[in-house]
């Protein structure tokens, strides 16, 4: 994430869905709170939209 200046990174299942968001800030609570899992500290549920045509 530094080295690519990225702030958010997708969490996505196994089948490719989104399933949440991880932040800089989620990593840097979670170092601080010595937590492992990733299901942890992921913000979400994400609310998404789709574009449509008329």
């Amino acid at each position: 994430m530094i080295v690519y200046e990225l702030n958010h990174l997708p969490v996505v299942s196994g089948e490719g869905a989104l399933m949440g968001i991880e932040t800089s800030w989620d990593i840097a609570k979670a170092v601080a709170r010595r937590f492992t899992e990733l299901k942890d500290i992921t913000s979400g549920p994400v609310i998404t939209t789709s574009r449509t045509s008329r």
